[in-house]
């Protein structure tokens, strides 16, 4: 996956818009509570379900926010399946 640290959007490898991150309590991992399953886990501040985007690809990622547009997501721009770009791929 693509992704822009200044505005915050998360693309595909081709440069189909997935999704812009935004945390409204802006936490960190440890406020997080990692579910069964290990995809997914639980916000303590917020409560929210917050998806690991390090165990998806861009076909499951974009899977996952068609199905749930507000689905929080947990990117890290250290992970192995994130490319860092400069600008958007559309502009």
């Amino acid at each position: 996956m693509l992704y822009n640290p200044i505005n915050q959007k998360v693309f595909t490898n081709n440069g189909a818009f997935i999704k812009q991150l935004h945390c409204p309590v802006v936490t960190d991992e440890l406020a997080l509570n990692k579910e069964s399953g290990g995809v997914h886990f639980q916000c303590s501040k917020c409560n929210h379900q917050v998806f690991d985007t390090s165990q998806l690809n861009d076909e499951d990622l974009t899977t996952l926010i068609k199905v749930s547009a507000n689905a929080c997501l947990l990117l890290n721009p250290d992970q192995p399946n994130v490319i860092i770009i400069p600008k958007d791929p559309q502009s």
